[in-house]
């Protein structure tokens, strides 16, 4: 099995993770092995020697992405944002799929805007959503969240309702502060 298959494989089927992660080791292993004997075997064999110079090993830690990916796609956000907030036809990233690798970022290790493209790129983004971290600069959250900025009222209610609907949380009764304090400066405790 190919590193690409298993990348595929992984990106469509989130129940796999751990055979995921059982046939990366094993393909490594098989690999290192194949390098360890290829000087051994002969030409009539039929089977290359690979070239240690020709394999690159890299992990990444992908953490609970996997497990955060189905719920934002449950819950839509991309799709309401893409929505009411539509992009330009030359973005490659839609708003909303930006804003879906912002709450990753905040839940698991939030980060300032301007380090958001390496946090992507160390957290695997690539190889669960199949974005290049690349397209997370801080230019391109910028011009997200400034899309969405005029329209946060509308995004924040489709985005509850959504949720109510998708998780079956009745809506008998709603609360919804969205409040926040903030002090700063000296006072007395």
């Amino acid at each position: 099995m190919k590193r690409e298959d298993i990348l595929t494989v992984y990106r469509t089927d989130p129940k796999v993770v751990i055979k995921l992660i059982n046939s990366m080791s094993e393909t490594i292993a098989e690999l290192k092995e194949r390098v360890k004997t290829a000087d051994n075997i002969n030409r009539d064999d039929r089977i290359e020697p690979i070239s240690k110079d020709k394999i690159k090993f890299f992990s990444r830690s992908i953490g609970s992405l996997v497990l955060l990916k189905p719920i934002l796609e449950r819950m839509k956000i991309a799709e309401i944002i893409d929505r009411i907030c539509p992009a330009d036809k030359q973005q490659i990233l839609s708003h909303g799929k930006t804003v879906e690798m912002l709450v990753g970022n905040r839940l698991l290790s939030p980060q300032p805007l301007y380090r958001v493209e390496e946090w992507a790129k160390n957290a695997g983004i690539k190889e669960v959503w199949g974005i290049d971290s690349s397209l997370l600069n801080d230019d391109r959250i910028a011009k997200t969240l400034d899309a969405i900025n005029s329209s946060r009222g509308a995004v924040k209610t489709e985005i509850a309702l959504q949720v109510s609907k998708s998780f079956q949380i009745p809506l008998k009764q709603i609360h919804w502060d969205l409040t926040s304090f903030h002090f700063t400066g000296e006072y007395d405790s």
